[in-house]
């Protein structure tokens, strides 16, 4: 007797369908239509390289004759990471970039844009970049290049926008996982059309996929409150 002749493998038939069932349901919520806005920490590096303790002593660094002790470059993309188009009449209060750890921000310049004619300027109020309201659709993005005197890793992006709970620090990670899900799914259900004697045994297939697919998604980060 066969193994998929046994009499388990109808219940191991019907489990696995029910996983590739919640996967697809979880890949689809993860997918419909929502409305985000997310900031990315590009690039983050000091300004003054200073080798040792020593050398540091002998060092004077000056903005706008105040002292400083370093100052820190770094690029932050700000992007629609939604699929709805977040409009200029969606803001109730605009979008701001700040240090979390109340460095202050020294120079703030738009870098790039997405498209070319992303109509949005910048001002620097009360130790925070502030955005313009503009309409940004999905897949629009703003680069901007700031120094300051905390690590630009340390930046947090805030906002109050119609529809969006709150403006998300991108992880890279998710749109990996999530795509990595979807080859799971996929690779499940193929096991389920495959003939029982192709040269390899479907439930590779079957077990491999469901296995990605549930690990995949148990990685992708969830967005705290």
């Amino acid at each position: 007797m066969s193994v998929f002749e046994h009499p388990a493998w109808g219940a191991i038939q019907t489990l696995f369908t029910l996983v590739a069932v919640i996967v697809t349901i979880i890949i689809f919520l993860k997918q419909r239509r929502k409305k985000e806005i997310s900031y990315e920490i590009v690039s983050d590096m000091p300004l003054f390289l200073i080798g040792d303790e020593e050398e540091k002593g002998n060092l004077e660094i000056q903005y706008e004759g105040k002292d400083i002790e370093q100052a820190y470059v770094g690029t932050i993309q700000i992007f629609n990471s939604g699929n709805m188009p977040i409009e200029v009449d969606d803001f109730a209060s605009p979008i701001s970039v700040y240090s979390s750890k109340a460095g202050q921000i020294l120079t703030a310049k738009i870098v790039d844009r997405e498209p070319d004619d992303l109509d949005v300027s910048i001002d620097i109020k009360d130790g925070e970049v502030v955005l313009n309201p503009t309409l940004f659709n999905r897949g629009d993005a703003l680069t901007l290049r700031i120094i300051c005197t905390e690590p630009c890793a340390e930046m947090v992006a805030k906002g109050r926008i119609k529809g969006v709970k709150k403006i998300k620090k991108f992880i890279g990670a998710e749109r990996r996982y999530l795509g990595l899900a979807v080859v799971g799914v996929a690779v499940l259900l193929s096991g389920f059309t495959l003939p029982v004697d192709f040269f390899i045994p479907p439930i590779l297939f079957i077990t491999s996929g469901g296995i990605i697919g549930l690990y995949s998604l148990s990685k992708i980060p969830t967005e705290k409150a």
